[in-house]
């Protein structure tokens, strides 16, 4: 993904795991100046990231429910996911999100770039987006299904 098609295009992954891997991964593969590792952030700060994200991709193997493809969402950022239990219950594939088959590193790399192409405020992710309208009116979401 490291063209100049997405050279403003920066990743912050949060959360309270082990990233050892993945930073030296990002370092291995010279994507040190767009990944920030962040650990664990705050509840406000996790809002605020997923508020002004153009996408969430989580790449758990399993989920009990997605909450935070949920949170994403209320933010109206589309959520990107692999298609396995309680991810698959969080995204409406090509409504709120995405979601790939398999463990597909390529497929699910493929999908955040079909986002950042898209037109993230536009039809595709229409749901996403109506529900963040709704919020910041400060309406209930009750006439959305």
């Amino acid at each position: 993904m490291k063209t100049k098609q997405f050279d403003k295009v920066r990743f912050a992954v949060a959360g309270k795991g082990d990233s050892s891997e993945l930073e030296k991964l990002a370092m291995e593969q010279n994507m040190n100046d767009f990944v920030e590792f962040l650990g664990g952030v705050s509840e406000e700060d996790k809002i605020a990231l997923l508020d002004r994200a153009w996408v969430y991709v989580t790449a758990s193997s399993r989920e009990g429910w997605g909450l935070t493809v949920t949170e994403a969402n209320a933010c109206g950022t589309p959520a990107i996911a692999y298609n396995v239990p309680g991810l698959r219950d969080s995204v409406v594939n090509g409504t709120t999100g995405l979601l790939v088959e398999g463990w597909n590193v390529k497929a699910l790399a493929d999908s955040i770039i079909r986002v950042l192409q898209d037109d993230v405020c536009g039809a595709g992710y229409g749901r996403c987006n109506e529900v963040r309208r709704r919020i910041q009116l400060g309406q209930n979401s009750g006439g959305i299904h």
